[in-house]
């Protein structure tokens, strides 16, 4: 194929999720239709063909089936990588990775000759930046590091707030962090986490206080006369998967292994040290459990949204940075490999009155599709780099 026919396979794909969005938009209703808020949720390390609405036998997504039910679902959404970095920068900007140039997470520790933090080398403009010009309120709230300011995270975000693992917001202690990562002394971080357990929780589930949080700041900003523009980043899917107790009903109630969700990098994913069949599938039931979870937590904040009489004048969409991999191609987890069950993602669109319920669109589209759509949605030009 020419690379000019590939450019226009590639446009005519990203028009897919714009006109999906911005023809409804346009032609549903009288007038001028009003900019709607936009609630956008990005569910880390969700891979599309576990839920429900994807075909999945599991009842693992309840509510995030009820939303494709009202809204519209793409069945062929995919991200640029495998990996949280550079994955929600796209989502966060319209910008393929080599475009926005985020894509090392060693960016955390640059400093020049003076001991100075280097700023990352984003190239171009947020859609937080776009929208807040165009009059948008704007706020985030996440629950890893990868989306931290240091990577360039939070541009024209008013409120850009990391949640749960508290020792990233502790005064002293995350000063600490930041010395022994720069020195590159893992023993030392070690025993700072050993002395301070409470903030170095790796089964601390972030989800209810993201959701909280989020929550807190729709009630802030409820009654204002600006539309808003809310991201919500929850983690509590990605390894070690940790579902509640009442959510941890996929797997074998016999199973007597010793499988806990956390993963065992050094024993698994390489030719020739393939876990057991009741070991992998404990650990796909707690991978699904873990969904099952966190999509308790998005049907609370679409919840909150009704509560407040938000939910119809509201562009919410729900999607993730990349999927995972159970041994499919002979590694688990993600970032080592770009087969569809790392990067075929859940992508979800709910716009009462503006966009048809329960359509279903089987083009291919990306997480690079998302920033132009709610501009375009908004009404609001986005940002020349």
């Amino acid at each position: 194929m020419r690379r000019a026919d590939r450019v226009a396979l590639r446009r005519a794909a990203a028009l897919a999720l714009v006109l999906c969005v911005g023809t409804f938009a346009t032609t549903c209703g009288e007038g001028a239709p009003r900019r709607p808020n936009v609630l956008l949720i990005s569910v880390d390390t969700l891979r599309a063909d576990h839920l429900g609405c994807y075909g999945y036998a599991r009842d693992t997504s309840p509510r995030i089936d009820a939303l494709a039910a009202e809204g519209v679902l793409f069945e062929r959404a995919i991200a640029p990588t495998s990996w949280t970095l550079p994955s929600h920068m796209t989502m966060l900007t319209g910008f393929s990775i080599s475009g926005h140039g985020v894509c090392d997470e060693r960016l955390w520790t640059r400093h020049d000759a003076y001991g100075r933090a280097i700023p990352p080398p984003l190239r171009g403009y947020t859609l937080a930046e776009a929208l807040q010009q165009g009059g948008y309120a704007t706020a985030g709230f996440y629950s890893f590091e990868f989306l931290d300011p240091a990577f360039g995270f939070g541009l024209g975000f008013e409120t850009w707030e990391r949640c749960g693992h508290t020792f990233y917001n502790h005064p002293e202690i995350s000063q600490q962090v930041a010395i022994l990562r720069q020195a590159g002394d893992v023993q030392g971080l070690q025993e700072l986490a050993a002395a301070h357990p409470e903030l170095f929780e790796p089964r601390r589930r972030t989800a209810p206080e993201t959701v909280a949080a989020a929550a807190a700041w729709l009630d802030a900003h409820a009654r204002e006369p600006e539309p808003f523009f809310l991201f919500a980043h929850l983690f509590d899917v990605h390894d070690p998967y940790k579902p509640t107790p009442e959510h941890d009903r996929f797997g074998d109630p016999a199973y007597a292994g010793n499988v806990d969700g956390a993963i065992d990098n050094s024993r698994y994913g390489r030719v020739g040290h393939m876990p057991a069949r009741d070991d992998e599938e404990r650990l796909i039931s707690l991978y699904d459990g873990g969904i099952r979870t966190v999509d308790e937590q998005v049907g609370r904040l679409l919840d909150h949204l009704t509560e407040l009489g938000l939910a119809d004048d509201t562009l919410v969409i729900v999607t993730s940075d990349h999927g995972e991999e159970f041994f499919e191609h002979g590694n688990q987890t993600h970032h080592r490999q770009l087969y569809m069950e790392s990067v075929h993602v859940p992508l979800v669109v709910r716009w009462p009155g503006h966009v048809p319920a329960g359509a279903r669109i089987p083009g291919t589209v990306g997480l690079v599709d998302i920033a132009p759509t709610v501009c375009d949605a908004a009404s609001v030009r986005p940002l020349s780099p």
